[in-house]
């Protein structure tokens, strides 16, 4: 089952309103497991559910949308105002919203682990490395480009990335105990930074390092404020536009900028298996309707 809370105004929630919501509320969608990804853009959400098929938000509610050629999808990501999905043949397609239809904009020889979205700009992992497109004015997308059309192979700054991640004009990449921020480094006080961390996550503004549960970047609106104690353990945690939501044991909690309600209350819920985070969006599966 799956819930939701927050921004709202698009029907982005899939709640047959345009209603914000500030408590968690049950989406009318048919999953049983815990979906392969969840992201969330400006205005629109994008679920791949446990079996490939794609879910996107329309006229409030989700709408499945099938493949061009009948493959699974495997992988999404979403920008502020696109979406990007990956199949299990490893071609990338591009979702126009507008016009509700699929544009194939790549196929790669090699695997594709990861991709990735900021406000403007994407990123892959693939076995042969990383690959960009979109804004990169900054230099996020790993090339001297303002502007990459399709997939395009990071230059050879970075090799065999351990894990990498995307903000709002930056991208994150962790190799060797160092976090090299390519883009928008202002925030953060230099392009690479000593840690001891083996995973990352990014908001729009800010990057947590999840080993040391350390944030890095802004802290404007309680971004650091983690509402967790030293001896706690953290089941799931996921970073959204602003925001952060973690679980603990059957408590679920969330911080940072929460003005639309994607911050509600320290909750207790039994059976969450999965938490996903968007444009001020917040959204968690749940096993059982044991809320």
């Amino acid at each position: 089952m799956l819930y939701a809370c927050g921004s709202n105004g698009n029907g982005q929630l899939g709640l047959g309103d345009q209603e914000d919501r500030n408590t968690w509320t049950l989406v009318d969608i048919d999953i049983n497991d815990k979906p392969l990804a969840l992201v969330g853009g400006g205005n629109h959400t994008v679920l791949v559910d446990s079996v490939g098929t794609a879910y996107i938000t329309r006229d409030n509610r989700f709408v499945s949308v099938n493949h061009p050629d009948n493959k699974q999808w495997k992988l999404a990501s979403a920008t502020w105002d696109s979406c990007f999905l990956v199949d299990d043949d490893n071609s990338i397609y591009e979702f126009d919203i507008s016009g509700w239809r699929f544009i194939l904009i790549a196929h790669l020889k090699s695997s594709i682990f990861s991709i990735k979205s900021g406000l403007s700009h994407t990123v892959l992992l693939a076995d042969d490395g990383l690959y960009g497109w979109g804004n990169s004015r900054r230099g996020q997308c790993g090339k001297d480009e303002l502007k990459i059309d399709t997939p395009e192979k990071f230059n050879d700054t970075i090799v065999n990335p351990d894990r990498f991640a995307c903000g709002k004009d930056f991208t994150v990449i962790l190799k060797d105990e160092e976090l090299h921020i390519l883009g928008n480094s202002r925030r953060f006080g230099a392009n690479a930074i000593s840690t001891s961390s083996s995973s990352v996550l990014s908001s729009w503004s800010s990057v947590l390092l999840l080993d040391e549960l350390k944030m890095l970047g802004n802290n404007s609106h309680g971004q650091y404020e983690i509402p967790i104690e030293n001896d706690e353990h953290i089941d799931l945690i996921t970073l959204g536009s602003e925001h952060g939501l973690l679980v603990s044991g059957n408590s679920v909690r969330t911080w940072g900028w929460g003005e639309h309600g994607n911050c509600p209350m320290p909750t207790t819920i039994h059976g969450v298996k999965g938490v996903y985070a968007g444009c001020a969006t917040s959204f968690l599966f749940v096993n059982e309707d044991k809320t």
